[in-house]
């Protein structure tokens, strides 16, 4: 090779290597660039996303109403009036039931807040602490610092109750408002979604367009199937709750359950957590004499339940529901945390599912054309193309 050749080589090669750089430049800034106005827009996605998954949820009512004949509009108007019935029964059902345990539960901390109760309280931990090998004196020393910090925190917690006063409202007022908003967009969305759909698949490129109608049967599938499992669980742990309350007598039960039922659908941490609302709640209302026997039943029964609900339940549910390992979804559970909070926990699995399928996708196209997966080094002409739909939504192993 010549010496002229030897230098053109070298300055195409610096040529490209500098093309490469400029690009991997670039595409950092325009990354940065649309995240940033995504954190932007963050609350404005979060209002049609929520639009879209209730849609999503009462979508198929409306079908089979349309299939039947009905007009789409009319099935549509249909579905939410029959939505609002069933929430409004609800409300009428549930509110006059959570005052009654709310008021139930008021009196029961007047009645133990007595001196007396309190007095044997004290002396029951004392005796605990002695116990565990507490000396009388640190022991006596210990509850009188607890007692001072619960008191501080109760009288914080208090203030700042009354000086956010009008922040809530305010709060509530959003709330109220981003509720009807969200409610109309779905409504929108249930009655035109499907038709805007197909046009955007068709506006696409004649090779792109089966792979798109495949992706689009497969996010019904994983959100259809996270949305069941999670309901189910909430729902299956939360009467679980209310069952063990009442069997021990504890006031409150329906309130806590429907609590802990919707702690319960936050993935992986919801477990945990959905343990402090029982907890608390007997530790406010037995009588002391009666506290710790209590607990420790109450922690024994809530425990067979999160067994029988998170072991035997939501594994055969929730793989096949979402189809991906616990590993992947924990970590897809850290980073939706982490980006978007609550909210960003909540939806990880099904999005952390949807982009393990988009990347599957990608990697069998990849592997099909190049020939270091082939076995004789070349890449056959008429390869299938991989098809989304008969991809398996519940791979062997997943949990």
């Amino acid at each position: 090779m010549s010496r002229h050749s030897m230098n053109r080589f070298s300055l195409d090669r610096m040529r490209a290597l500098f093309f490469v750089l400029v690009s991997a430049v670039a595409a950092i800034y325009l990354v940065q660039f649309i995240w940033a106005q995504l954190q932007f827009l963050s609350s404005i996605i979060l209002l049609f996303f929520a639009a879209w998954l209730i849609s999503f949820i009462f979508s198929p009512i409306a079908k089979w109403l349309h299939r039947r004949g009905l007009p789409a509009l009319l099935s549509v108007a249909l579905v939410y009036l029959m939505l609002a019935i069933l929430l409004t029964g609800f409300i009428a059902l549930a509110i006059p039931l959570i005052s009654t345990q709310v008021n139930q539960i008021a009196e029961h901390i007047t009645v133990l807040a007595t001196p007396g109760n309190l007095a044997t309280l004290n002396q029951q931990v004392v005796g605990f602490l002695k116990g565990l090998g507490v000396s009388n004196a640190d022991a006596h020393r210990m509850i009188d610092q607890l007692t001072t910090n619960l008191q501080s925190a109760l009288q914080h917690t208090v203030n700042g109750v009354v000086a956010n006063a009008a922040d809530l409202l305010s709060s509530l007022a959003n709330i109220l408002l981003d509720t009807v908003i969200v409610l109309i967009l779905s409504f929108y969305m249930m009655l035109d979604g499907p038709r805007i759909i197909t046009d955007l698949i068709d506006r696409l490129p004649t090779d792109w367009q089966t792979d798109a109608r495949n992706f689009q049967s497969h996010i019904g599938r994983v959100f259809g199937g996270f949305m069941r499992s999670q309901l189910i669980i909430g729902f299956s742990y939360g009467v679980l709750t209310w069952l063990v309350l009442l069997g021990l007598g504890v006031p409150g039960g329906f309130l806590i359950g429907l609590i802990c039922g919707i702690i319960m659908i936050i993935p992986f941490v919801g477990p945990y957590l959905a343990l402090v609302p029982p907890m608390a709640l007997t530790l406010l209302l037995v009588n002391p004499a009666e506290l710790f026997r209590t607990e420790a039943i109450l922690l024994l029964a809530l425990f067979i339940a999160q067994q029988l609900v998170m072991q035997v339940l939501a594994p055969r549910i929730m793989s096949q529901g979402v189809g991906l390992h616990p590993l992947w979804l924990f970590a897809g559970l850290l980073i939706g945390a982490k980006v978007a909070g609550v909210w960003g926990a909540f939806f990880a699995p099904p999005l952390a599912a949807l982009i393990a399928v988009v990347l599957d996708v990608a990697y069998q196209r990849f592997r099909q054309g190049n020939p270091l997966f082939t076995p004789n080094g070349t890449v056959a002409p008429d390869a299938p193309r991989p098809d989304l739909a008969s991809m398996p939504a519940t791979p062997e192993g997943a949990a």
